[in-house]
């Protein structure tokens, strides 16, 4: 799985630096990938046990909206090994908004 990568190097790029490239792209992804899961798995716990008080509400929008960051953090580290344009763009294409930005 170290061996692939969303895109291809340069031809001129050392093997040493494309791996280690790659190596530290998915070490991000285990480090961000953890830290999803403890901050999922923490604030559904955290508001079920909460849901019978108004504490239970607030706990789940506070994890909602964390995990709406998160997932924009995680978009940022995914495009940061496209060649194209930003993932950002992209969901503005799949949400509706831009469409002229679309069409590109």
């Amino acid at each position: 799985m170290l061996l692939f990568v969303s895109t291809p190097p340069p031809a001129s790029m050392p093997l040493k630096t494309r791996w280690s490239r790659d190596l530290l792209f998915h070490l991000a992804g285990l480090l961000t990938a953890n830290v999803g899961l403890v901050l999922w798995v923490t604030g559904v716990s955290l508001s079920a046990g909460l849901a019978i008080t108004f504490f239970g509400l607030i706990v789940a929008l506070g994890t909602l909206l964390g995990c709406r960051w998160f997932a924009r953090v995680e978009r940022r580290r995914a495009g940061s090994s496209w060649a194209r344009r930003s993932l950002s763009a992209i969901r503005r294409c799949w949400t509706g908004a831009g469409r002229r930005a679309c069409t590109g």
